[in-house]
């Protein structure tokens, strides 16, 4: 058994040497396909990663009128926090709402402050939705008769936002579909490559199958070279294509954090946590997708 595997490896290196410039090809197409796969996923990750970010900055705040105690406001922070779609509701009391105004630096507030003599500002409520597009469900909610005597007004921290990931979203989609196009063309293009890899090596191998088959060699065995060839494209493309990959996210990274911030959109990290899931899965995809182009192969040309 040992003897025989030896065997199918030796002669699996042979005609990947025996046809160099098809292997490197071949080898170049299958690790275009593993960039294409690596930066559509980079793009899905990306993108959910940037909304999540704006996602984060979007709330809803209520002012409340300034007669308003800290018991009522407890209890409407109850009341909307039971609201569907609510994730998290914020109390900022009068002090704290004063306080801020102060460090706004606004001259006309600090005037009108001052002449007053007192705190004139009421608490406030930081409502977070669980999805962007609840935000106007909840303020309609809020415009119901029980919330009038308490709610003064409301700030929308989330339409200029909102409108963002609209449009965001829309050009995401677009570069998804250009990317998607992309991997399924080198996909196709990988298979036909590794279709025509396999053909050749049965023509350059011709009299060598054929004495095989005279001494007895089973369909196995004479199978056996093309699949250690197509373990060896698939698994050298993923190292070269992921790695290559993962150099340019090193060199990308900084760009990304200085836009966005690490802490909001960080594709290294994310690569480098995923590496053996993300390549793993390309690496079995490959060499399945491998077989099958060579399986056809095989059928057509050795007739086994």
């Amino acid at each position: 058994m040992i003897a025989a595997t030896r065997r199918i490896v030796r002669f699996a290196l042979q005609s990947m040497w025996r046809n160099l410039w098809l292997t490197i090809a071949t080898g170049a197409t299958v690790g275009l396909t593993v960039l294409s796969l690596s930066a559509l996923l980079a793009i899905h990750v990306g993108i959910g990663q940037v909304v999540n970010s704006v996602e984060k900055q979007l709330n809803l705040t209520l002012t409340l009128y300034p007669t308003v105690t800290e018991s009522q406001a407890n209890t409407l922070v109850i009341a909307i926090n039971a609201l569907p779609h609510v994730q998290k509701v914020t109390y900022v009391s009068k002090e704290q709402v004063l306080e801020q105004q102060k460090q706004s630096g606004d001259p006309e507030i600090l005037r009108s402050i001052e002449a007053i003599g007192e705190n004139p500002f009421g608490p406030s409520l930081i409502v977070g939705a669980k999805d962007s597009k609840a935000y106007l469900s909840i303020i309609n909610e809020l415009q119901k008769s029980q919330y009038s005597a308490l709610i003064e007004g409301q700030e929308r921290h989330f339409e200029e936002n909102q409108s963002f990931l609209q449009n965001f979203s829309n050009f995401a989609d677009k570069v998804r579909y250009v990317v998607l196009a992309m991997t399924l063309v080198f996909a196709l293009i990988s298979a036909l490559m590794v279709f025509n890899a396999v053909r050749v090596a049965i023509y350059t191998q011709r009299e060598e199958i054929t004495v095989m088959r005279l001494v007895g060699a089973t369909t196995s065995f004479i199978r056996g070279p093309y699949l250690v060839e197509l373990f060896i494209y698939s698994a050298f493309s993923v190292i070269i294509g992921g790695g290559l990959f993962i150099l340019l996210l090193y060199a990308g990274q900084p760009y990304l954090t200085t836009y966005f911030g690490q802490e909001n959109v960080n594709l290294l990290a994310y690569f480098k946590d995923n590496a053996l899931i993300i390549y793993g899965a390309q690496f079995i995809g490959l060499f399945v997708l491998s077989i099958v182009s060579a399986l056809l192969a095989v059928r057509r040309y050795l007739n086994a």
